[in-house]
């Protein structure tokens, strides 16, 4: 599993330094796509993404690797640390709601879930939108890092072997 993740992240970085851009704007297309990756437009942050990247003129491929930073595996660990921090921003009170005990499939437990739960939408939206706004501006951050520290060390070398070959 750590070697699948190891050469996960080689092939991502490797993708975004072949992009014949400036680290400036590969980054801000990673940045853009973190933010919609992290946003609560759960199910259209894809499609988002790309509509930015459009109008923006930024890179698709970045912005696309940057919204699947967000996976399956961590979108209830980030919509509850954003819900939490919505609560907080909101000064509101957190609560944790009762579950009805009526199967899934009944109108009354759906019907107690939105009793139950109603009171977090407004949170869970202020609160990902800022934990959304954070993760992107870190994401410009350490990806202009490391494409800076990457394409510096990249030209050294072929400078290296130019002199080499001359």
């Amino acid at each position: 599993m750590r070697e699948w993740r190891k050469n996960s992240l080689r092939d991502f970085l490797r993708r975004l330094l072949l992009l014949d851009q400036s680290t400036h704007r590969i980054s801000l297309a990673f940045a853009v796509g973190v933010f919609f990756g992290f946003s609560p437009f759960w199910g259209i942050h894809t499609v988002l993404g790309l509509i930015a990247a459009f109008v923006a003129r930024l890179n698709r491929v970045a912005v696309l690797i940057g919204v699947w930073t967000n996976t399956p595996w961590t979108m209830a660990p980030a919509a509850s640390v954003g819900t939490t921090l919505g609560l907080l921003v909101l000064g509101m009170e957190v609560k944790f709601p009762d579950l009805p005990e009526q199967s899934l499939a009944s109108r009354q437990f759906w019907q107690g879930a939105w009793t139950e739960f109603g009171h977090l939408l407004w949170p869970f939206f202020v609160g990902n939108m800022v934990l959304a706004t954070l993760a992107g501006t870190l994401a410009y951050l350490v990806m202009k890092k490391i494409l800076s520290r990457n394409r510096a060390g990249s030209e050294a070398a072929h400078s290296k072997s130019l002199e080499h070959t001359g």
